[in-house]
């Protein structure tokens, strides 16, 4: 009489309530046969028979059934764990990822807005220099002009001032 159990881990198995066995396969539900060898030995004039029970067939083949599909059974345990391994493995990964491509675009997108802003304080700056030097530029060229234009009055005055005393002269020679 078996009862069929479920582990905490979902797997079933069958536990033997007369014998205590557990076991993960389902228990033939066979007659058990004995076997009896007979063993015969002629000596002189006696025979001697012995007869000796013997284990049935189907334990023996049970036997070897159940050690192989215990060796199965671990396979497809160690199966499963690393399917499950390979799966968290590569969902692991994917995550890893994902994370790391959010947090590399988060980081292109700093440093282009850091460039930028160098770029525009860059901008900002460079303009600033030309004004100030287009403005010195500016002035020294006014101050240049007004004295060259102070100059060229001087001058303008002055030629003024001789031409006006020559005539004055001529002028003075000839009512003289």
């Amino acid at each position: 009489m078996c009862e069929e159990i479920e582990d905490e881990h979902g797997r079933i198995y069958y536990w033997n309530v007369k014998t205590d066995e557990v076991s993960w396969e389902r228990p033939l539900k066979t007659k058990e046969k004995v076997l009896v060898k007979a063993e015969t030995k002629v000596k002189d004039d006696n025979v001697k028979l012995k007869l000796v029970q013997c284990q049935p067939r189907d334990k023996i083949i049970n036997r070897i059934w159940s050690q192989l599909s215990e060796k199965q059974k671990e396979m497809n345990e160690l199966e499963a764990i690393f399917r499950t391994n390979i799966i968290s493995k590569v969902f692991n990964t994917s995550v890893f990822l994902l994370v790391t491509n959010y947090f590399n675009y988060w980081k292109n997108v700093s440093i282009t807005m850091v460039i930028d802003e160098i770029s525009y304080k860059t901008k900002v700056l460079t303009r600033w220099k030309e004004y100030i030097r287009y403005k010195d530029t500016f002035c020294i060229t006014l101050k240049l002009l007004a004295n060259e234009n102070k100059l060229l009055l001087q001058e303008l005055v002055s030629v003024k001032t001789r031409l006006a005393q020559e005539n004055y002269t001529r002028l003075y020679k000839t009512y003289t």
